[in-house]
């Protein structure tokens, strides 16, 4: 019985570990033309920001992309003595300063590989507990 319990368990905490999201790299056109809801990281010479579409709404966040330039608009809860107070941040990033640009998507190919080695893990778990001479661990 153990055996089944840890043909399960066990794939089911590497799928977690894992996970089924990775940041792909994207051009800067790209970025400008981008509508989604996904997470964008970009890289600087001095910093790493990652812009955050689903965002609560004590720190809401939207951004927009010009020609030369992405100028990120956020809330920020901000605690004034016994009172809370949002407070407006504008934050200007130039093309220039900008080493990569990254969106975190759904990797189908990473996540069926991932899938695909589990099952086997698990089939051979099986296989293995029905060999004769093999404990079953009552």
């Amino acid at each position: 019985m153990k055996i089944f319990i840890s043909a399960i368990i066990i794939p089911c905490l590497l799928l977690q570990l894992c996970g089924c999201y990775s940041f792909r790299e994207m051009t800067i056109e790209e970025l400008t033309d981008y509508n989604g809801s996904n997470e964008i990281r970009i890289i600087t010479n001095k910093e790493e920001i990652l812009i955050e579409r689903k965002s609560g709404e004590f720190d809401p966040m939207d951004w927009e992309a010009s020609d030369s330039l992405i100028i990120i608009k956020t809330k920020e809860q901000v605690q004034w003595e016994n009172n809370y107070k949002l407070v407006d941040k504008i934050m200007e990033i130039k093309f220039e300063k900008i080493e990569s640009v990254e969106i975190d998507e759904f990797d189908t190919l990473e996540t069926s590989l991932l899938l695909a080695g589990l099952v086997a893990f698990a089939a051979l778990l099986i296989a293995a507990s029905q060999l004769p001479g093999v404990p079953t661990g009552y």
